[in-house]
């Protein structure tokens, strides 16, 4: 599996779809939440949520079960 692993701050997808597309192989691009939290009430509203949300979001897109 190919995988690209982008930020939801610093790294725009359309950016991140390039550089997938660049690879010249299947990519699948995996936003994670870092450096900041998401709104109140979502799965990344609180520190442990977000963490929690990205470990699932990168085991999922290497195969694991998330």
């Amino acid at each position: 599996r190919r995988v690209l692993f982008r930020s939801n701050t610093a790294l725009p997808d359309a950016l991140a779809q390039a550089v997938a597309a660049e690879a010249g192989r299947d990519v699948r691009v995996v936003p994670l939440a870092v450096e900041t939290l998401g709104p109140p009430g979502t799965s990344t509203g609180t520190y442990l949520g977000m963490v929690t949300a990205d470990a699932r979001a990168i085991a999922g897109a290497l195969g694991g079960t998330p």
